[in-house]
């Protein structure tokens, strides 16, 4: 194995429950929950070019010893393991040195590869801001508690000011409360959330729900939103 990251806890709703690891040859495990587009279980290969660079920085880490950053308040923990060395940080801090190189790339890699599922549950809000819909993804099932189902919208003005919010509660879908979905399968949600979509606003969109994939329970904190302009 080339590194192994984890980031746990944190004051947010759901907290943080993911982890991603890349072996040698380039294959990767992630499990994402929270602040993503998609939730669940991620599988491929990187690119051979990724490999390499991450597993240059973490031979750099490595050959730096363990490392520690001090928790901050209500910040989830994140662990990085390479070989027989370790790194304890808050989640989000700034890493600098050898250990920066390998954490900052897991934490690009962890954003990144959402776009490979194996079992997933993804959230698209479509063009107009009208129109929001849940998607299966990836070719193996994941189970839906419809009951947990829990709908956001929040505007901002720009990409920093706030300009209006609105939340729901979701019908139960078809299917009943534990409902078990697959590949092909998508629902829209209600998304009458009145707010002015004019010039210069953006719209995000949050899905709280609990699902199953794998055996495993994920309290899962979909999140939906514009990339800014660079």
């Amino acid at each position: 194995m080339i590194a192994a990251w984890y980031r746990r806890g944190g004051h947010g709703v759901p907290p943080d429950s993911e982890s991603l690891s890349v072996d040698d040859d380039g294959t990767f495990h992630l499990w994402r929950s929270v602040g993503a587009p998609a939730a669940g279980r991620f599988e491929g290969v990187v690119d051979r070019a990724v490999r390499d660079a991450l597993a240059a920085a973490a031979y750099a880490a490595a050959a730096a010893g363990d490392f520690t950053i001090p928790d901050m308040p209500g910040a989830p923990t994140e662990t990085v393991i390479v070989a027989d060395r370790r790194a304890d940080v808050s989640g989000g801090v700034e890493v600098s040195g050898a250990w920066g190189g390998v954490i900052g790339q897991l934490r690009d890699l962890a954003e990144e590869l959402v776009t490979m599922p194996a079992a997933a549950l993804g959230i698209r809000v479509m063009a107009g801001g009208r129109s929001c819909r849940l998607d299966h993804l990836g070719s193996d099932p994941v189970t839906i508690d419809t009951a947990s189902l829990r709908l956001d919208a929040h505007l901002w003005r720009g990409w920093f000011e706030p300009a209006g919010s609105w939340s729901a509660p979701v019908p139960v879908l078809d299917g009943g409360q534990h409902l078990e979905i697959g590949p092909g399968w998508s629902a829209e949600l209600p998304f009458d959330h009145g707010l002015d979509l004019g010039p210069g606003m953006t719209l995000h969109a949050a899905v709280d729900v609990r699902i199953t994939v794998a055996g495993n329970p994920i309290a899962a904190g979909l999140r939906w939103a514009p990339m800014p302009p660079r």
